[in-house]
């Protein structure tokens, strides 16, 4: 017992109760199901994103962060995410990422097939939930952008981002 907090390994919380599960690796995601709950389908909340959106929002986030924090990764995320939010920008992630000018690192041969880390996984989730820790910010560089010192948010483990 951890902080008031036990810990159980999931699989045997699953064969307790009688839930099956099916587990994706690459999404790192766990999709549980079971005859024996009632449940109200208003209840259940369904991610608003696509498994391929997912992968290819924590591919350049792993492509673009090296061995960085969760923190700084969910930063890099979420410019992306801001940017399909904003007008400025095409309004899909692969649009986003894929714009000409933009994210030297998606132009390599390798990035469509790339295996992003965990963390990466991790971040690029927690940023697709609604976890958002650099609020509006557009763009991020690993040295200052002299033309927007006015519009400067943080720096970031090396990484300047604005707004």
């Amino acid at each position: 017992m951890e902080d008031n907090l036990l810990y159980v390994p999931l699989d045997d919380l699953m064969r307790w109760y009688g839930v099956s599960g099916t587990w994706t690796p690459e999404t790192l995601t766990y999709a549980l199901s079971s005859t024996a709950f009632q449940y109200d389908e208003a209840e259940i909340k369904v991610p608003s994103y696509t498994d391929e959106d997912l992968l290819w929002l924590a591919r350049i986030v792993d492509v673009e962060t090296g061995d960085a924090t969760v923190f700084k990764r969910m930063a890099v995320a979420n410019v992306v995410l801001n940017r399909v939010k904003s007008e400025r920008f095409p309004n899909t992630i692969y649009e986003v990422i894929f714009q000409s000018g933009q994210f030297p690192p998606s132009k390599r041969d390798s990035f469509p097939t790339l295996t992003p880390k965990a963390n990466s996984m991790i971040a690029a989730k927690r940023a697709l939930e609604g976890e958002n820790n650099i609020e509006t910010c557009l763009f991020f560089n690993n040295r200052p952008f002299s033309s927007k010192s006015d519009d400067f948010y943080q720096l970031i483990e090396g990484d300047y981002f604005y707004n």
